[in-house]
């Protein structure tokens, strides 16, 4: 980050509201992007591998027989090296744009998801580069404000409104989400304390959804009439408790007031593309572009 407090971007000191314009893209535009580039390579990096893909959190080890496997994965790695090193070649027709961002940066919003491989901000919204400050972590979980000392979240939110002057706080849920999973299994996470520790920040106040009193939207029912609440259901619940605890931070009330600030809920179908709002009742919908 650029400590530089000058480099927020311009036009949002002169407009006490600008218009939130992110460009949603239909999944139809989201296949043709996908197609236009070769499929990514899986790269499981162990301590992320949990919330990337929804699989039970423990595997087991790697024998000492896997040596192909240990050989496959090192060729997947070898070539996203270089793709990186070729990356100046690839664009090199909008150097002048990548010069541009050593300005500053010019957002339109802090973007708080999971770090899920599979949830892109930019690919979702169209972005460009220097146009989202990203916040992700496992689940998009915000500790509220005074709950732990050094926090990067903590740090990101603060930088973000104080330095850069963002106006749009978005948290995004989504589907598939191995932490959400996790909570809504139950999961024995004894032998991943680090991640039990970090999941119990959101457990309390998801309970009511959780055992099934209530889903996201406060109803005593679950989204896929199951006994039970559908990950849906626990993903955007999630949703909403971060969002209180995003407005547990006194920078955040204090722009709320104001009319400086906005929050923004969304859910995102990994599977569809397509991205849920959510509306002022409280439920999640899908709006057109």
């Amino acid at each position: 980050m650029n400590p530089n407090p000058h480099e927020r971007g311009q036009g949002q000191e002169g407009s006490k509201q600008p218009e939130f314009t992110f460009r949603f893209l239909v999944f139809t535009r989201y296949k043709t992007i996908a197609s236009a580039y070769p499929p990514p390579k899986n790269v499981p990096f162990l301590a992320g591998l949990w919330c990337s893909l929804n699989l039970p959190l423990v595997r087991a080890p790697l024998r000492w027989g896997d040596q192909d496997e240990l050989h496959v994965k090192e060729a997947e790695l070898k070539a996203l090296l270089d793709r990186a090193r070729t990356f100046t070649q690839r664009v090199e027709g909008e150097i002048g744009a990548y010069q541009k961002l050593a300005e500053g940066q010019y957002l339109e919003a802090l973007f708080i998801t999971c770090s899920d491989s599979r949830v892109i901000p930019a690919l979702i919204t169209d972005a460009r580069p220097g146009e989202i400050f990203e916040l992700r972590n496992a689940g998009n979980i915000v500790p509220p404000y005074g709950q732990h000392g050094a926090s990067g979240e903590a740090a990101t939110l603060e930088y973000a409104l104080e330095v850069l002057g963002v106006q749009d706080v978005v948290v995004c849920g989504h589907s598939h989400c191995g932490a959400m999973g996790a909570l809504k299994s139950g999961d024995d996470l004894t032998r991943l304390p680090g991640v039990d520790a970090w999941l119990a920040l959101a457990r309390p106040e998801l309970a009511p959804v959780l055992t099934g009193t209530s889903d996201s939207s406060g109803n005593s029912h679950s989204s896929d009439g199951s006994d039970g609440p559908s990950l849906a259901d626990v993903a955007q619940r999630n949703v909403v408790n971060q969002l209180a605890a995003v407005r547990s931070y006194p920078s955040v009330r204090q722009r709320l007031e104001d009319g400086r600030l906005r929050l923004h809920g969304w859910y995102y179908e990994v599977d569809t593309g397509r991205v849920y709002e959510l509306d002022d009742d409280g439920h999640f919908r899908v709006h057109a572009g």
